[in-house]
């Protein structure tokens, strides 16, 4: 039996993982294949898509799932990340769900959407977790490899790899409080100092 050929330009990243949606009997249904999501989203008003992810969001991913573990390339343990972390942290990156609520003030609300979902929502969250258990066995598998380096190459690794975990606005405020409070600090000691050494001048 002749192997059949593999076009290099099929081989691309798609754009949409999937589509969700409810058909006219109220079942709910995910579409993988290509041409049928593309008709699904002419014929759809509003259809709910899940997008493979591309360098950024999979950047994001990982990140989230560096926390859950506890930092980048440390220990092999199990990553859990709670469903709370993937309705507000990552599901507005891989789908066109909009979070419109605020995750502190509407707290309570949204811990409520996530624990009785719709049928079409709980849906959609068992297809992110694939993608999630997906990147969770490569961190995983990233350690490993990581454990087997020497020191050094260690080092290199994690000047090369480790990803930038990007800092939000409540962290860089932070930053910027604790790096004002220690110009504070110095600013004072240098003023108790100057003022020892005039007293011990006269």
């Amino acid at each position: 039996m002749k192997n059949k050929i593999i076009n290099f330009s099929d081989l691309g990243r798609q754009e949409v993982r999937c589509i969700v949606y409810t058909d006219n009997e109220g079942m709910v249904h995910a579409e993988y294949a290509q041409e049928e999501i593309a008709k699904l989203q002419r014929e759809m008003e509003n259809p709910i898509l899940v997008y493979n992810t591309n360098k950024e969001t999979q950047m994001k991913l990982q990140t989230l799932i560096s926390k859950a573990g506890q930092g980048v390339f440390k220990d092999k343990k199990d990553i859990a990340i709670t469903a709370k972390e993937l309705m507000i942290d990552y599901l507005p990156l891989c789908t066109n769900i909009n979070l419109n609520l605020d995750k502190e003030k509407d707290k309570e609300e949204i811990e409520k959407i996530i624990n009785e979902p719709n049928d079409e929502f709980a849906k959609v969250i068992r297809e992110v977790s694939k993608i999630i258990k997906k990147s969770s066995k490569d961190y995983a598998e990233d350690i490993e490899n990581f454990n087997s380096l020497s020191d050094a190459e260690k080092e290199k690794v994690m000047k090369a790899v480790q990803p930038k975990i990007e800092e939000t606005e409540e962290e860089k405020e932070l930053r910027e409080a604790e790096e004002s409070l220690k110009v504070i600090k110095a600013k004072m000691k240098k003023k108790k100092d100057s003022n020892k050494t005039v007293k011990t001048e006269k």
